[in-house]
């Protein structure tokens, strides 16, 4: 038969000190704890910037469009300036 008790867990089955095993996990688990927030703070911080510098390249782009629409509309509205309006009489320019 075994010479395990029944009634233990299967995690004090190695015969350590419960007191011993912490203190082995604990001196494990907060460095790999803090190893992969490091890397996901690192992660984080590159993903930011990367969206600074889309969100800088795109207002620059808009920025663009929008000088872009202003010179349309002006040379619109100076086109409808020199267009001649129709008398009731006059034919149609395609006539």
């Amino acid at each position: 038969m075994s010479d395990k008790r029944p009634d233990m867990w299967p995690d004090e089955w190695s015969g350590e000190r419960p007191e011993k095993r912490s203190e082995k996990r604990s001196d494990k688990r907060p460095d790999r704890r803090f190893d992969q927030l490091e890397s996901e703070i690192a992660f984080l911080e590159d993903t930011v910037r990367q969206l600074s510098d889309a969100l800088v390249e795109q207002q620059a782009r808009i920025d663009q469009l929008e000088a872009h629409v202003r010179t349309l509309a002006d040379q619109i509205s100076e086109q409808e300036n020199d267009i001649e309006p129709l008398g009731p009489d006059d034919p149609p320019p395609h006539y």
